[in-house]
């Protein structure tokens, strides 16, 4: 085993904080020193277990010990770090928290046989007793409160507190059910438009239905947002009014205090401070003489004394590699700037950056045949992705990769989406093709372009139905590589800025897959 960069104790108190609900990026401040740094895709295989998973976890007092103790010499200190951090929910463990079982777990049956949300409604959870899109401003308002504060639950079909009833009659947090199927029926996007429409930014918020006592109730669990605070950027006036800000007190959503927004701005500052940490600790290990600030909007590197001016054509080269991917064992870069960068005519060695690679990146640079800088790592990204189908063959064939080399890079790819690579390695194997025949006006489309009859679709209806018939098209198709533009087109017209189409675009990335397979997979594979 390669030697590692950092210790087991190091792994194990990683993991303590990760267990308290500490993001990457503050857990980097810790550990990040001058002669090393851990890049956030280490802490991310720790989190997941594919880095350090035999090292047990630290002890709450031993973190509690580290945070408190004082940095070594050329650590930077961090203001408004907590020497303890708030444990998560008890019922967000590792099955997440929509898990039928973590759901189940928050009620319980009384002794009349009622069944009950156990905790009330506290500052994490808000019962309504029916659901309805018309009526929405009630519980838009509990979704801003609750993304405000530490995120939580919204049951419908819950009874609230019911202050009038009797010992005998109360109903308080009694499981009562959904009295119609408009939440069961809801289209997960509807939820989504409607909240981007009031909130300003867009909270993350799950949906799911659960039986609880017999009863069918609607389940949204709302995240926590990083950049807080959520807004309202539009209302009816009344529950809800632009400008107001929520936030989740126990058993009640009200305009948030003044404390409590001070305190959320104060520990968005500090987030602030520490996503500059790193790079002030490295100018520091590197000293001034040594160090230059790179924009990439203008093209110049500079110090303040002596700019380097980056060719545009040389800008346009820069290839973007998912952050999160770096090995430090492979030393495989992220994002390399590709070309000759000349002061006074010397040559300047090409520097090393990082940048993301998106699912939209992939299918892209497939449909318009553009080279990349690191094809394997396109490659992997299957193991990443939060879609199934992207093109996978274009890549190998840039690589010059054969079929066994590439299933054996996604194999020992670490996978944050283990299915996916599961599917890819399919494919790779073929057991599995992106070939689909759909009936009816697909179908005749099919039939026009093994004609060599292309006709450029005009409207999101016919680019679905366009990107569906070539799903379709049979191994002998004519010229494949003519449908490629048109395909890219579809895709352009369909990207989310434009288009809330989410149908279209899972139809357009399944077609590049057939083009993918028909251009690029080696003969002889299937």
């Amino acid at each position: 085993m390669p030697k590692r960069s950092i210790t087991d104790q190091e792994i194990g108190l990683i993991k303590a904080m990760l267990a308290r609900g500490m993001k990457n990026k503050d857990v980097q401040f810790f550990f990040n020193r001058p002669d090393r740094a851990v890049n956030s895709g280490r802490i991310s295989q720790i989190r997941d277990g594919s880095y350090g998973a035999e090292v047990p976890q630290a002890t709450d007092a031993d973190l509690d010990a580290f945070i408190a103790a004082p940095k070594p010499e050329g650590h930077i200190a961090a203001v408004g770090i907590p020497t303890a951090i708030a444990s998560p929910p008890p019922n967000e463990g590792p099955k997440g928290p929509l898990h039928s079982d973590v759901i189940a777990s928050q009620f319980a049956a009384d002794a009349s046989g009622t069944w009950r949300l156990t905790s009330g409604e506290t500052d994490q959870h808000e019962c309504k007793t029916s659901f309805g899109f018309r009526h929405c401003h009630e519980w838009i308002r509990a979704i801003a409160a609750l993304a405000n504060n530490r995120g939580g639950y919204i049951f419908f079909g819950v009874h609230d507190k019911d202050g009038a009833a009797t010992a005998e009659s109360d109903k308080s947090y009694a499981v009562t059910g959904l009295i119609n199927d408009e939440f069961v029926k809801a289209d997960p996007a509807n939820f989504t438009k409607l909240i981007r429409s009031y909130l300003d930014p867009t909270p993350n918020v799950l949906t799911v239905t659960a039986v609880v006592g017999g009863k069918t109730i609607g389940v949204m669990h709302v995240e926590q947002h990083p950049g807080r605070p959520v807004i309202v950027r539009t209302g009816d006036g009344k529950i809800l009014k632009e400008g107001d800000i929520f936030f989740r007190y126990t058993g009640s959503c009200e305009r948030i205090k003044y404390s409590d927004l001070r305190t959320i701005l104060d520990a968005r500052d500090a987030a602030s401070r520490l996503d500059v940490l790193p790079l002030v600790e490295r100018l520091l290990a590197l000293g001034p003489a040594r160090a230059l600030i790179a924009d990439l909007e203008k093209g110049v590197l500079d110090d303040g004394k002596r700019p380097i001016l980056i060719d545009q054509d040389l800008l346009n080269q820069i290839n973007f590699i998912r952050e999160g991917e770096f090995d430090e064992m492979a030393g495989a870069p992220t994002l390399k700037l590709v070309g000759d960068v000349t002061v006074d005519g010397a040559a300047v060695k090409p520097n090393i950056v990082r940048g993301p690679i998106t699912p939209d990146a992939v299918l892209r640079n497939c449909l318009s045949r553009e080279k990349v800088g690191h094809p394997d790592a396109y490659l992997a990204h299957s193991a990443h992705s939060n879609r199934e189908w992207q093109p996978i063959w274009f890549y190998i064939d840039q690589a010059g990769l054969s079929v066994s080399d590439a299933v054996d890079l996604l194999a020992k790819e670490p996978a944050s989406q283990p299915t996916h690579r599961a599917a890819a390695i399919e494919r790779l194997s073929g057991k599995k093709s992106a070939y689909k025949v759909n009936a009816g006006k697909p179908k005749q489309i099919v039939k026009a372009l093994a004609a060599g009859q292309i006709d450029e679709p005009g409207n999101d209806s016919e680019a679905h139905k366009f990107a569906l018939a070539v799903q379709g098209l049979p191994d002998d198709t004519p010229n494949p590589q003519d449908i490629l533009s048109v395909l890219l087109r579809c895709f352009e017209r369909a990207t989310p800025q434009t288009s809330g189409n989410g149908n279209l675009r899972s139809a357009i990335f399944r077609a590049a897959c057939r083009l993918d397979e028909l251009l690029w997979r080696p003969k002889g594979e299937k």
